[in-house]
């Protein structure tokens, strides 16, 4: 009797998009969570804990594999055997060309063929856990079409305190940042589970497609949810107002009409790096002691705000104090990453992973205070998750190619956005005898020129990845970085009564 073939689907609207940013090069490199656990784990434990993690989630499985297979495609399994991931930051010309012809229908979604323990688990010893460790894994790509799945496990031992870190990186087609918390989530549970037995054996191959039974892949986002699905009269008024209104003409109207957003002409947008495809990042570690991060949620109760709005309105005025003797002054804007799995709470183990994300993207005057900051963007932000419009306008691009929607992005044409905030909150994970003593989030920037990414512990504190735009080390003062500067002045605002 012959097994039944491996289930396989077309990429959802969102999942093509992310495959657009990995093959043209634009995509932020280097999206990881690493996490240390209270007790280092071996290659037994660990092993065979991916084993039935992997078991029990289908997009583990996966890549993306781009229909007809042919000559021109680089082949990543074999030049990159070796490695983690890749060296080569984007697919050939007459690749990219095929790919916006057919908008991305032209991949499918299903599972490689084999996983094995050596092939995605990486070891490697450093000093500390700096911003070198996060400019390192930001310089690999983890490629579609490849035989190999979308992420990889590094197990990191750092000589200076001991200490060893579990890191997932990974690529974002079919995973965001919840989703990396999830997998963490279901590796611990996984772990204990293993440890209450005796000690196998190492399990080298980890999934065989051959023998595994893999019955079915999770729908995309947007079919499990009606999170990006608009309504007409949205869809309708929201494309004509781009049709027919020309750029010059909303600038104008915003920036005399609108009494909460900055009049560009007098003060235009932050700008020191052109949005045309490239996202070298530099990276900065900020971290915050279990003690100060407690102190500086205290103080968002304070302020009446949640803790994104606050770290905002921080950075905003951080940004301003830095840049500004270079620049003049400047109005801002910024992404706030929503998470739409909040909406809908009935289906958590459906969209355990997956893409369930969207950007609140307001303007902000110059010289605001960070309280009044606070308080408009904390206003914004309830308003956006209780319309979901950020979330009904990024299900628009179902309606366009998506291949030539991005294009703008390489053009140097759009506007960066000055800052984006990806904010996780708390992992608080405690399974048995293991739990969670310390976690790091870290992406590179994308479409604006300063990226915060945002998680904590119970025990390690509070960490903030910032990744910034290599030209932003343009700024100084003969002595000083302008961005390392803003950095001190957002860390000391946030502890500061």
């Amino acid at each position: 009797m012959s097994k039944p073939a491996l289930p396989e689907r077309t990429p959802g609207f969102l999942e093509r998009y992310y495959i657009c940013r990995d093959t043209t090069g634009i995509m932020n490199r280097g999206f990881n969570i690493s996490v240390r656990l209270n007790t280092p784990v071996s290659d037994s434990i660990l092993s065979n804990a991916l084993k039935r993690v992997i078991a029990s989630c289908p997009y583990l499985t996966v890549n993306a594999f781009r229909e007809p297979n042919d000559e021109h495609q680089p082949n990543h399994d074999r030049i990159d055997a070796k490695l983690p991931g890749t060296q080569i930051m984007r697919e050939p010309e007459e690749l990219m060309v095929a790919d916006a012809k057919a908008d991305g229908r032209n991949y499918r979604l299903r599972p490689v063929k084999e996983i094995r323990y050596s092939q995605v688990v990486f070891n490697e010893t450093v000093e500390d856990f700096d911003e070198i460790v996060l400019e390192n894994l930001a310089s690999n790509r983890i490629p579609v079409n490849c035989e190999r799945p979308m992420w990889r496990i590094y197990r990191l031992n750092v000589s200076s305190s001991g200490d060893e870190y579990l890191i997932f990186a990974c690529n974002h087609v079919v995973f965001d940042g919840r989703s990396a918390v999830n997998f963490f989530e279901d590796l611990v549970s996984a772990i204990d589970d293993i440890t209450q037995k005796p000690c196998p054996a190492v399990a080298e191959v980890l999934f065989d497609s051959s023998i595994d039974s893999i019955t079915y892949l999770p729908d995309s986002s947007e079919n499990l949810t009606k999170l990006y699905n608009p309504s007409t009269w949205f869809a309708i008024s929201t494309i004509l107002s781009h049709l027919l209104v020309p750029k010059f003409v909303s600038r104008f109207l915003k920036s005399y009409l609108l009494p909460w957003h900055p009049n560009l002409y007098e003060n235009p947008i932050f700008k020191a790096a052109a949005l045309d495809g490239n996202n070298i990042s530099k990276f900065r570690l900020v971290r915050f002691s279990s003690g100060e991060a407690q102190d500086i949620l205290s103080n968002c109760k304070l302020q009446q705000s949640t803790l994104t709005p606050v770290l905002a309105a921080t950075l905003y005025r951080a940004i301003d104090k830095a840049f500004k003797p270079y620049l003049g002054a400047f109005s801002q804007s910024c992404e706030l990453v929503i998470c739409g799995r909040r909406f809908y709470p009935e289906n958590i183990k459906q969209t355990r992973y997956g893409l369930f994300v969207s950007a609140y993207t307001p303007y902000l005057t110059p010289s605001l205070s960070i309280a009044d900051t606070a308080r408009r963007l904390s206003n914004g932000l309830l308003k956006a998750m209780s319309n979901k419009h950020t979330f009904h306008k990024a299900g628009l691009l179902k309606l366009f190619n998506i291949w030539d929607y991005l294009r703008s992005f390489t053009t140097g044409k759009e506007e960066r956005h000055t800052f984006e905030i990806s904010n996780l909150g708390g992992m608080c994970m405690n399974t048995g005898g293991w739990r969670v003593t310390d976690a790091i989030f870290s992406q590179g920037v994308t479409s604006a020129h300063i990226t915060l990414s945002v998680i904590s512990t119970p025990v390690g504190g509070m960490n903030i990845t910032i990744a910034f735009h290599e030209k932003l080390l343009q700024f100084s003062d003969g002595t000083n970085l302008a961005i390392d500067q803003c950095i001190k002045t957002f860390k000391e605002s946030l502890l500061s009564d």
